[in-house]
């Protein structure tokens, strides 16, 4: 009963405020991904493109892999409420495709997967379907070929889409596996908008406008150089303003206020360095480690991720570092797993296994480590990609980031460029720890906790048509998203006027007021009510930066 009122108000709201299509126009929103808040953020941010351009909304549904048998009705009952014009059967035409190129290949034989520039949507697909990382023998699989063969299949059916009419924005989530993703490629090799929307926080979204990038390099890779410039000329050249505002949210993110509900606060509480040397030795001394040693911390990935900067596989990466780190003992070396690690073929508890040896290095499951404990044993993280780094490096500590990431050109860590030298940063990095003079690069903290308030505020659009993520369970989202489309009216809305502000200044990222207005930011820094808030620690990893307000004159 709750989901069909939403529906009902859903569909009252959407066809009152929509216009008609002006000519062929057409928004394509990608309907594959499985979590229904994420579905719900696509068509909210395609109708927002909608109000802009008038269009119609094509919806392209689930492949047969992600169960299009089981979701197809709920799909259609939701596109309706959200006013889609068409939603494709992906899988039946992807079937079709699939009998055509087979009858084209029939006595010859067929392409390989990377004359189509397939390869590694195809890897990724095929990952996460076999939960685990790729090997040569798993490429010559006859499952792999035919992975294959349907990513040639889907490419054209995304081709054939996007060219029955003038498309103006392709809306996403995963911008990297053989479904989503390649829409995505598509659509930037037909110059259209693309928007991949982020399932976390409020409505954050990042946005590729023709222009922005070779068509043929990866979207993370166009993506990451856009953002730094963003993040340079509307957000570090304010450091000032926004000083209080960045304190502000670190304090949240530092008290586990960030945190979805239900899950353990987890608050740092490490006052001072003398709490700090307390927590460490305790640490080290529950996982055999030298606290006199500096340490280093090892941030992994899930397995089945597409694989970003000097890495092939992800799993390689991990295994290449534990390599270098059981060849460098002056320091300690804490590898941790990914809480969300999703590895069938055990190659995380194999790679354990074979280091076994070294007393210098630990392997800890994710979510062992609480941010106390981490940020006490820390003296320096490496990472690939994710959201650990601007976490870490706002409390002080170096971090080497060997993958990619939208920060990756914002200032606060440092990039692995050269796969061949990447084991001689390392011994680079510890030396310099044992020297007592750790990395860390001039103005860290700051632009750290600058980034971590633009995507946490700045850049994550508030709004009663897309509550924030932790709005859950289902019954409580809708109840929340019936009565804001029933009585709120869409003058003012933030997410049409954060749209519009996108399309208007091509940004990079969706923002939740206008950075490029003189006076937007001031007004975003403005001071909090008075509450309980505990002294700001500053940085934990003994570095001589200062936190806070004090850093952003660095």
């Amino acid at each position: 009963m709750t989901y069909q009122r939403f529906l009902d108000e859903a569909h009252v709201y959407w066809r009152g405020h929509l216009a008609p299509a002006h000519g062929d126009q057409l928004v394509v929103a990608d309907g594959s991904h499985r979590d229904p808040r994420a579905l719900i953020r696509v068509l909210t941010l395609a109708n927002a493109v909608r109000r802009l351009h008038p269009a119609r909304l094509v919806l392209i549904g689930p492949a047969p892999a992600d169960g299009a048998e089981a979701d197809a009705a709920p799909l259609a009952a939701l596109a309706a409420a959200y006013a889609v014009d068409e939603v494709v059967d992906l899988a039946g035409r992807t079937d079709r495709q699939v009998t055509a190129l087979a009858a084209r290949a029939a006595g010859a034989a067929a392409p390989p997967v990377e004359v189509h520039g397939l390869t590694p949507y195809v890897d990724t697909g095929y990952r996460r379907r076999g939960g685990g990382p790729l090997t040569p023998l798993r490429r010559t699989a006859p499952e792999y070929q035919l992975a294959a063969l349907r990513a040639r299949a889907r490419a054209a059916v995304y081709d054939e889409i996007l060219a029955a009419g003038r498309p103006v924005a392709l809306v996403a989530v995963d911008p990297t596996d053989d479904h989503a993703g390649l829409a995505v490629r598509a659509a930037r090799r037909a110059h259209v908008p693309v928007l991949t929307v982020v399932p976390r926080g409020g409505l954050r979204a990042y946005c590729l406008f023709p222009g922005h990038g070779d068509p043929a390099v990866p979207y993370a890779e166009a993506l990451q150089p856009l953002v730094g410039e963003f993040f340079g000329r509307h957000v570090w050249s304010r450091r000032a303003e926004l000083a209080e505002a960045a304190d502000r949210t670190v304090w949240r993110v530092g008290r586990g206020l960030d945190r979805p509900v239900g899950r353990r606060p987890d608050a740092v509480e490490l006052a001072d360095p003398a709490a700090r040397r307390q927590v460490r030795a305790h640490v080290a001394a529950r996982y055999g480690l030298r606290p006199d040693r500096p340490t280093v911390v090892v941030a992994h990935r899930p397995v089945t991720e597409a694989p970003t900067g000097i890495a092939d596989e992800v799993a390689d990466w991990y295994a290449r570092t534990a390599q270098y780190a059981h060849e460098l003992p002056a320091a300690n070396w804490l590898l941790l797993d990914h809480p969300a690690q999703d590895d069938r073929t055990g190659s995380v508890a194999a790679l354990a296994a074979y280091h076994s040896d070294a007393g210098h290095l630990r392997f800890l499951p994710g979510g062992t480590l609480s941010r106390n404990a981490l940020l006490s044993l820390a003296d320096l993280a490496v990472v690939l990609h994710g959201r650990l780094p601007a976490t870490l490096a706002g409390y002080g500590l170096p971090v080497l980031a060997a993958g990619r990431g939208p920060w990756g050109d914002c200032g606060f860590t440092t990039a692995v460029a050269d796969p061949a030298g990447y084991a001689d940063q390392l011994a680079d990095g510890v030396t310099a720890l044992t020297a007592g003079h750790p990395p860390v690069r001039g103005g860290q903290v700051a632009r750290a906790r600058l980034w971590r308030w633009l995507t946490e505020a700045g850049a994550d659009v508030a709004s009663g048509l897309v509550p924030h993520w932790d709005l859950w369970p289902a019954e409580h989202l809708l109840r929340a998203m019936t009565v804001h489309l029933r009585q709120v009216e869409p003058d003012g809305e933030p997410v049409f006027a954060a749209v519009a502000r996108m399309f208007a200044q091509r940004q990079p990222m969706l923002t939740r007021l206008d950075l490029a207005a003189p006076g937007q930011s001031r007004r975003a820094a403005a001071p909090a009510v008075p509450h309980t808030r505990a002294p700001d620690p500053g940085p934990v990893a003994g570095t001589a930066h200062r936190a806070g307000a004090a850093a952003v004159a660095e």
